[in-house]
């Protein structure tokens, strides 16, 4: 169980029965990959409590850079972690969850109601954070569940200008307006953004031709990634 730091008067932790490294950040407290499975030294990915305040963990990378969050908790659950609900066949139905945010502590932790179900937590060196159950029959640990399942879960992963779609293999296309960002030198690096075909002329032109050509158009199917951040415009027709 990590201990406590204090973060603007509140501690912060995420209580876990696990069975790797807990490093303890001057913000809040976390858990950290190892570099290797056979190597104690701390790996680049880290889980902690989201420090702005909302009430979801969230998966960083090098410390700093958000790779993933939970989403909200909903009162059993976070929504970005299905397998948590209370519905979810055994073992899942084995797990109790709590999350606690009040003016001395903002925490998350779980319990097993089954004494004889063994499990485990990690992050495993791709960034995925993982739980596993042993399982008697099969003489195995099995995948609980694991989180970003897929790619398109991690934010920015496609760059900017561009949209991922959710398949199984990672599939990074840029917005209509946009191409292939010159930075890239990999052709097959599908993670290096897209640059504007274009320049806009919004606020700089207010001919026909100029408003003709600018505007907006509706993404179907498209999910925003979490804090994402908007700008007003007059109408759909303008900028």
């Amino acid at each position: 169980m990590p201990t406590t730091t204090s973060d603007q008067g509140r501690e912060q932790h995420i209580k876990f029965a696990v069975t790797i490294l807990i490093n303890h950040g001057r913000n809040a407290n976390y858990m950290q990959r190892l570099t290797e499975p056979s190597d104690p030294a701390p790996g680049m990915f880290s889980l902690q409590m989201d420090p702005s305040g909302a009430n979801q963990y969230t998966l960083l990378w090098n410390n700093s850079i958000e790779y993933w969050a939970s989403g909200n908790w909903t009162g059993d659950s976070f929504t970005g972690v299905p397998e948590m609900s209370p519905a979810s066949a055994y073992p899942n139905s084995a797990y109790t969850f709590q999350f606690i945010d009040n003016d001395q502590e903002v925490s998350f932790m779980y319990n097993v109601t089954d004494d004889a179900l063994l499990t485990r937590n990690v992050i495993d060196m791709s960034g995925q954070t993982q739980a596993w159950v042993w399982v008697d029959a099969a003489r195995a640990w099995v995948l609980y569940f694991s989180q970003p399942k897929l790619m398109c879960g991690v934010y920015g992963i496609c760059g900017a200008y561009s949209k991922c779609s959710s398949n199984a293999v990672l599939s990074c296309t840029c917005l209509k307006g946009f191409s292939e960002s010159p930075r890239n030198g990999n052709p097959g690096n599908q993670t290096a953004g897209c640059r504007r075909n274009v320049p806009l002329q919004c606020g700089h032109g207010d001919s026909a031709k100029v408003k003709n050509q600018e505007g907006f158009y509706m993404i179907g199917g498209a999910h925003l990634p979490d804090k994402a951040q908007g700008t007003d415009a007059a109408n759909v027709h303008s900028c």
